[in-house]
């Protein structure tokens, strides 16, 4: 499993980089920021115990601030712990209850509502960009005019990994569909490959979001908050950096919550580095996140918990049938493009692997905002799914998440 992880990880790192990262204030977002209850540990409390043990270890190990995982089931006890601090060097332990960060995770979120629109007969899968914007000129006689949903959802569209998203918000600093708007305009004024290949793209899923917003008439923000969030009970759900979430004007971050850490690159460090010193393992926190205008590819938070009541239900064999979507649409959106390689079989937010190690056929995401990494595995017929997040990204943070996935994965 972990050559395919790196293989996602470099797609998505490299459209996340290359995107801004700035800190945002959207009063636009419906969701509430407000953390569900804690959530209790179900399972024995040796498992617990074990697995917090595994945990703080990788901690150690990894140079980690703080690492969140659980293996939840949807008719059964699930295992959750966590390990370390919120903020690096500070006495403030990390809880199970604490928002992570689900960068790119959100993708399959979008995906889903667009499963949804297919099914009430407001989408079609193969409904193509010229036919959802008939109405934008620059749209119906270019050359991206016949890319359907379905390349979007599999990164076969053609669309680059990323733009400058920064520049779509601060031209359309007062709505963030009209921010999406014009990074589409910008999109269709792009050549096209006559044959495209598979490229990670923040972008497609972008143009995803606004399909949605487009069909619907109001911002993707609101449209998930009613279609997943609410519909699934999901209480602690938000958007933007962990601590400074969006619609909430704040000098400091909220109190609770988790930092996002980035490794020390200071020009001390640096110097120390020149000269063969050496110079220890340092984080600097920090409360950033993705440009609002990808919101749909990769801004959404919440907790362990409440993200497991989304990912558990495709580890059902009818878990479509919780979020609204029917079983034939449902299968085409869990279908990978024809002849995929390894680290390409995509659809629909979802990486599709075969690991004896997972128990075969399952599906799994991962995502950054360059600050978090989380980890996200679903095993269809075992009814469970298992997620890992932790509050910094590195190649050691990556490392230690596949890890404890495969311990989680192991049904002791």
């Amino acid at each position: 499993m972990w050559n395919w992880v790196r293989t996602l990880v470099g797609f998505f790192l490299i459209s996340l980089v290359l995107g801004s990262l700035g800190e945002y204030a959207f009063a636009q977002s419906s969701a509430s920021a407000e953390a569900s209850p804690p959530v209790a540990a179900k399972e024995s409390s040796d498992a617990v115990a074990l697995l917090k043990e595994v945990l703080d270890r990788a901690c150690s190990e990894n140079n980690l601030p703080a690492l969140w995982a659980g293996k939840f089931y949807a008719d059964g006890p699930s295992l959750v712990a966590a390990s370390g601090t919120r903020k690096w060097n500070e006495p403030d332990p990390a809880e199970i209850s604490d928002i992570v960060h689900l960068g790119s995770c959100t993708k399959a979120m979008t995906a889903a509502i667009i499963g949804q629109l297919c099914t009430e007969g407001k989408l079609r899968l193969d409904s193509s960009l010229g036919e959802v914007f008939a109405e934008v000129p620059t749209v119906p006689n270019s050359a991206w005019k016949d890319v359907t949903v379905t390349d979007l959802m599999q990164h076969r569209s053609g669309a680059p990994g990323n733009f400058p998203f920064h520049q779509f918000d601060e031209a359309n600093r007062n709505s963030l569909v009209n921010a999406r708007r014009s990074l589409l305009e910008h999109l269709v004024e792009k050549k096209r490959t006559r044959k495209p290949r598979f490229v990670y793209s923040n972008v497609g899923y972008t143009v995803l979001g606004h399909i949605v917003e487009t069909v619907e008439g109001r911002p993707w923000e609101e449209i998930v908050n009613e279609r997943i969030f609410i519909k699934l009970g999901i209480r602690s759900a938000g958007f933007g950096a962990v601590g400074k979430p969006d619609g909430v004007e704040l000098s400091n971050s909220l109190p609770n919550r988790a930092w996002g850490h980035t490794e020390s690159s200071g020009l001390v460090t640096i110097v120390k580095s020149l000269l063969g010193e050496k110079t220890g393992d340092s984080l600097v926190p920090i409360q950033i996140d993705n440009s609002p205008c990808i919101g749909p590819a990769g801004r959404v938070h919440m907790n362990l918990q409440d993200w497991s009541r989304f990912v558990v239900l495709y580890g059902l064999e009818e878990g479509y049938k919780e979020l609204g979507i029917s079983k034939e649409v449902w299968q085409s959106m869990l279908s990978p493009a024809e002849n995929a390689k390894e680290g390409e079989a995509y659809n629909a937010g979802w990486v599709f692997f075969d690991s004896p190690k997972f128990g075969g056929k399952g599906y799994f995401h991962n995502g950054s905002n360059t600050t978090w990494y989380c980890y996200a595995v679903a095993s269809p017929g075992k009814n469970r799914c298992i997620l890992v997040a932790t509050n910094v990204f590195s190649s050691k943070a990556q490392k230690a998440c596949d890890d404890i996935a495969r311990y989680l994965a192991d049904d002791q």
